[in-house]
């Protein structure tokens, strides 16, 4: 429940939908460092992928 007066800091969050580099865990990694930058950029604070983003997880 929410009192008169509090405020609460703001969050912006994007939520990251693109494709793997297939079969390629290094590639993919350094994909998502240049997708989390540009999100970054954009005034994101927090970056989230699908779970399986990164190829051959858990290995």
């Amino acid at each position: 429940m929410d009192h008169v007066g509090d405020t609460y800091p703001k969050l912006r969050a994007a939520g990251i939908q693109a494709a793997p580099v297939f079969l390629n865990r290094d590639a993919t990694i350094e994909k998502m460092e240049g997708l989390v930058s540009e999100a970054a950029g954009k005034g994101a604070d927090l970056v989230v992928f699908g779970e399986s983003f990164v190829p051959a997880f858990p290995l």
